[in-house]
């Protein structure tokens, strides 16, 4: 369990072949595969391949296999545990894992509750009207985000004045209503950018064995954050473009970093070796430069979101979200396997795109339906987050193109009476939510699991794949079918003076495997509740609501 985002549609990973570079091919996984090549056994030991270069892992029934396609030395760490430890031994083994790799800080508490997002938001006065629409009907919006094409020229680092002409009053404004802004940024420089002279003259890009710099990815190219000084001159940058009016948050989009053919051939050179031998700790190292960049200004609370990420990633306060997924339910299906493997990978903090980022009109009965369900299972994620280009498209203007609208009104009336309820709903668990975040800092253990991770020695809760555990209390079973009127749960068994609670109906549940219904204003959401020794009111095994 664990290796990072893989949309296989599987939590257990054997058999399972992997290459490492379909990560960074963005036409083979839209961003949406991430390796982090740590894993754990239900034989009691964590397994690290610390090492950053191209290569595979061969998962089979008669071996395990992994390989470097070029390295000067080979790393790889092993951690075991006793498996009869008394809560879990997965949460032994990654709290030995965070030891080595990094504790994560607690999560900031005004990123606890719901973000908004939509590709895109194309100038100040619309992402204020959108604000000021939520405040007006009460729904509490923790950050909105502004994506990408907000420049002039990719690598500005800044904003495009005729769009947004007074970034810092805007920001100050949505801060006075308790909204925080996070900005989008790229690591791609366009050469005709005010920084490319200067980090061409410094050689803070990416080069060849010649020392030329290649094109990377639509006549841009990448700076190297292995570089020190490239990553000094990029906060810089930041600094003044972002954070100098009030922005310190950022969307890290890109950064695997992407590119769209493959490179066996080592063409990249980086300060700290080949793009063969060190390549896949480029996302890493370019959330280095932003955290290493709050931290020399004062700021001790630091908070990314990232399209990719390495093994140590979450230290840096890097949040991961599952990429350019499509919307519809068999991609809901996969996103609730992959959050799991993301947990067990030591990425803590993850989200996705609620609703899924391509293919989703907002006209559209079955993706109304989505929508739902896709809030239901993204308000128990670690990040709470809505994004997504939708159809149709916004009119272009000046301020260039834009997917469609994609606020909790544009849904339908039907639709946005439910997802109001679960945004409220995830409001009134933030200190449930915080008090687990302060958790994953303290030990490692992670908010959403797998439901062996709760209940390790029962054989049941491994087959169980389409739930998860939502820190100790929670049990979430998404719905994950079009126009399903029920679905089977399964509840572990609890100790004697507990009992599993349906949240919607209030029922009481032994353990067992039970049908529950699922209106559309409804899913299997249980928690566990304390009670007498002598109740008798509660279902009994195998018995249908």
């Amino acid at each position: 369990y664990g290796l990072g985002e893989h949309r296989t549609g599987k939590l257990q990973n054997k058999p399972y072949y992997h290459d490492f570079q379909t990560s960074q091919i963005y036409s083979d996984s839209t961003g949406a595969d991430i390796s982090i090549p740590f894993y754990q056994s239900t034989m009691g030991y964590g397994f690290l391949w610390n090492l950053p270069s191209f290569g595979y892992v061969d998962l089979n029934n008669e071996y395990t296999e992994w390989n470097s396609n070029s390295t000067q030395q080979i790393d790889y760490w092993i951690t075991t545990t006793n498996q009869q430890v008394a809560y879990s031994p997965y949460a032994d083994l990654m709290s030995h894992y965070v030891d080595v790799t990094g504790h994560p800080p607690v999560l900031p508490e005004y990123a606890s509750g719901f973000w908004q997002c939509k590709d895109r938001y194309r100038n100040q006065s619309q992402l204020l009207d959108i604000a000021m629409g939520y405040y007006n009907i009460s729904i509490p919006v923790d950050i909105i985000v502004i994506d990408w094409q907000h420049w002039i020229k990719l690598g500005d680092w800044s904003f495009n004045p005729l769009c947004w002409p007074d970034p810092k009053a805007l920001v100050s404004t949505l801060r006075e209503h308790g909204t925080r802004t996070m900005v989008s940024v790229w690591p791609l420089v366009d050469g005709e950018s005010v920084h490319y002279n200067a980090m061409k003259n410094g050689g803070y890009f990416v080069h060849d064995a010649s020392g030329n710099q290649p094109g990377f990815h639509s006549g841009s190219y990448i700076y190297d954050p292995f570089n020190a000084d490239a990553r000094k001159y990029v906060w810089t940058q930041i600094k003044s473009g972002y954070y100098d009016n009030g922005i310190s948050i950022y969307w890290l989009d890109a950064d695997e970093p992407e590119r769209f053919l493959p490179d066996q051939s080592g063409q990249y050179y980086y300060k700290l070796g080949r793009d063969l031998q060190v390549g896949m700790a480029y996302p890493l190292m370019h959330q280095q430069t932003f955290h290493d960049g709050l931290n020399s200004i004062g700021e001790t609370e630091v908070l990314l979101l990232s399209r990719s990420a390495w093994a140590g990633s979450s230290r840096l306060g890097a949040t991961v979200w599952s990429g350019d997924i499509h919307s519809t339910f068999d991609e809901l299906s996969l996103q609730v396997r992959a959050a799991q493997n993301m947990a067990m990978s030591g990425i803590y903090w993850w989200t996705t795109d609620i609703g899924g980022y391509t293919g989703g009109n907002i006209n559209d009965p079955v993706f109304k339906e989505l929508i739902v369900r896709w809030f239901q299972f993204g308000a128990f994620c670690p990040i709470f987050r809505l994004h997504g280009h939708r159809y149709p498209e916004d009119t272009p203007t000046e301020c260039g193109t834009s997917g469609g609208r994609n606020e909790i009104w544009e849904f339908g009336d039907t639709a946005f009476g439910i997802i109001s309820k679960i945004i409220l709903l995830r409001e009134q668990l933030r200190e449930y939510v915080m008090d687990q975040m302060r958790l994953v800092a303290s030990n490692g253990v992670p908010v959403l699991r797998p439901l062996f991770f709760d209940f390790p020695h029962d054989a049941q809760s491994y087959n169980a794949e389409d739930q998860f555990m939502f820190g100790p209390d929670w049990l979430v079973a998404p719905v994950l079918t079009y126009q399903e009127t029920s679905r089977q749960v399964y509840l572990p068994p609890l100790p004697t003076n507990q009992i599993w609670t349906h949240y919607y109906t209030q029922q009481d549940y032994k353990s067992g495997v039970f049908k529950i219904d699922t209106p559309l204003d409804s899913f299997p959401l249980f928690y566990r509740r304390f009670i007498p020794q002598t109740s008798d009111s509660v279902q009994t095994e195998n018995t249908i609501n």
